[in-house]
């Protein structure tokens, strides 16, 4: 059940009303000193709870409240937050794209494989989970709420047996880059042609502008190795040895001087959860990096990224869980839990992670993600788009 902003003082006086119950009982009891104490703690207790429940509101902007539904996703092939994972996100079939200000590319009736992965979850247990392949690509237009399906790209995408959850599509929208089975694959959209870079050896990334992507190479034991190319004929321009391991960083996008922005946010404070932005210069033979401190407010977790670098702006979704703990009051009245709450922000930065602001949040009950996911930057930078449920909003951005 899903817990809006606007209704979040019936939700604390629910609490507060649970709370003078357990105390009503426990001051009935019969008397005694050492229950006398305990009836003194509870009423300290009280102005505690008091606070929690009436003065202590939620800050932030209902994300629902000024967001408006531009589709059912329901036919959708959309990747979801694993149901045992509640901090990690675990891929399942595809995503969305934005062509225009007003087309969307995405894909339905996936084929699953029949070979599943092995993956570890935020608690360290092993996880099975299908990978999905093919599929049929369609254009939605959000002025005439109609599909239509490409044939021709979805022929490609069955022939070079494509994982699309990690599919990319040009900042120029007219081209869509994804990882096949044996190769790395480019879809023209103008051209109705397939192109490959050859061995798929990585995750690959556009560039701003869609001249160049890159694929970055985990495997070698001296560090990330970075393949650019360069569009059409695809062919290769450069390697760049980076020199340190980037396998567990977001890429967050790369300009059209080949810029690199990178998230590492495995970083921990008291403040909050810190992250660092690295901002790598390919084009030199030996890349040099900058280090930018990125913080957000408690400690949120980094889930989704977005970007325009065109626009020199970034997207963020983050998750936090809310609650409070009196462990001596849940001594004394045993019966009386406080809730938690997740909180889904969407936050927008620049590319360096400077003026961040929060454009709105979403709470759930429990310790639940994926209320919010697939968070996209819309062409022209006024809005940005996320998945809640089985429906596709977009909220304004100014």
């Amino acid at each position: 059940m899903i817990a809006h902003f606007p209704e979040g003082r019936a939700v604390k006086t629910n609490i507060f009303n649970q709370f003078v119950t357990e105390l009503f009982r426990l001051l009935s009891a019969r008397s005694s000193h050492k229950l006398l104490f305990s009836k003194t703690v509870a009423l300290i207790g009280t102005v505690v709870l008091v606070w929690y429940s009436i003065v202590r509101v939620v800050q932030g902007t209902d994300l629902l409240g000024m967001s408006s539904s531009i589709a059912d996703v329901s036919n959708w092939a959309l990747w979801e937050y694993h149901t045992n994972s509640p901090t990690v996100s675990i891929p399942r079939s595809s995503t969305y794209h934005w062509l225009s200000d007003h087309e969307i590319l995405y894909f339905h009736d996936l084929v699953p494989r029949q070979k599943r992965e092995q993956l570890v979850d935020a608690n360290n247990r092993m996880i099975q989970h299908i990978k999905f392949e093919g599929g049929t690509a369609a254009i939605y237009s959000e002025v005439t709420r109609q599909s239509c399906d490409l044939s021709r790209l979805s022929d490609a995408l069955h022939k070079s047996k494509a994982e699309l959850y990690r599919s990319k599509f040009s900042t120029s929208g007219r081209s869509l880059l994804w990882e096949g089975l044996d190769s790395t694959y480019v879809f023209s959209l103008d051209k109705m042609r397939l192109y490959s870079s050859g061995r798929s050896i990585g995750h690959v990334y556009w560039a701003e502008g869609g001249d160049h992507f890159v694929q970055l190479d985990n495997t070698d034991e001296n560090g990330t190795i970075a393949h650019i190319y360069h569009l059409f004929p695809t062919r290769s321009v450069g390697v760049r040895n980076l020199m340190c391991d980037y396998s567990y960083c977001k890429v967050l996008a790369i300009t059209s001087d080949l810029r690199m922005y990178l998230y590492d946010g495995s970083f921990r404070s008291s403040s909050g959860s810190a992250g660092t932005i690295i901002v790598t210069d390919l084009n030199s033979d030996e890349p040099s990096s900058e280090f930018l401190r990125m913080v957000f407010p408690g400690h949120a977790l980094v889930a989704e990224t977005d970007s325009l670098p065109a626009e020199h702006l970034l997207a963020w979704l983050t998750y936090r869980t809310e609650g409070m703990s009196v462990p001596i009051l849940g001594r004394l009245l045993p019966s009386f839990k406080l809730p938690q709450r997740t909180i889904s922000t969407i936050w927008i930065s620049k590319l360096d992670g400077t003026d961040l602001r929060e454009v709105g949040r979403l709470s759930s009950d429990g310790n639940v993600v994926g209320n919010v996911r697939q968070i996209r930057l819309v062409p022209g930078a006024a809005r940005l788009s996320f998945v809640h449920e089985n429906t596709l909003y977009t909220v304004p951005l100014k």
